[in-house]
């Protein structure tokens, strides 16, 4: 039986890597007819200044004193965002001829997500409500994922459904 895709989860990490994996979304959800969703990780700026100056920064912060912390940040995202889906969208309608009516961008369909990537990716997408992830990738080395960690890896290893992992043509 022949896989239905109807709901695609693009994530993006606002890279020239994920702006090309985005095309792919986009071609996929005009085959398929599928709606999709962009998601952005904003990292916790807090818990990595914690982690880097070996003591808690968080403490003495109730929620609303983080949210207001990383407010700027998750703003930025979310603008950069709805700007993408508005010029994928019209790339979209271009291609269609004209048709909006199948297009599957919507600015309905956008999470700017706060934490760890990897963490809040796979929280996602094991809701449910998606048939497939599409990512970009830096296409690093092994030794380098080992070193960094990679998003992308660990999305691919532990999701429950199909990552297409995207990688920027190489230039020569």
């Amino acid at each position: 039986m022949l896989p239905i895709i109807k709901n695609i989860l693009y994530v993006t990490d606002l890279s020239d890597c994920a702006l090309h994996a985005l095309h792919y979304a986009a071609s996929l959800g005009q085959a398929y007819g599928a709606d999709i969703t962009v998601m952005h990780v904003v990292p916790d700026t807090l818990e990595y200044m914690s982690e880097q100056a070996g003591t808690d920064m968080k403490h003495g912060l109730d929620q609303n004193g983080l949210n207001e912390f990383a407010a700027p940040e998750i703003s930025e995202a979310q603008a950069t965002l709805e700007k993408r889906v508005r010029d994928i969208t019209e790339e979209c309608v271009a291609a269609m001829n004209g048709r909006t009516e199948n297009s599957p961008f919507s600015e309905k369909r956008i999470i700017v997500a706060q934490g760890d990537a990897s963490e809040r990716i796979l929280s996602e997408a094991q809701s449910g409500k998606y048939d497939m992830v599409v990512m970009g990738t830096h296409g690093q080395s092994t030794f380098m994922d080992l070193v960094l960690g990679s998003v992308a890896r660990h999305t691919t290893t532990h999701s429950p459904i199909p990552v297409l992992v995207v990688r920027l043509p190489d230039p020569g």
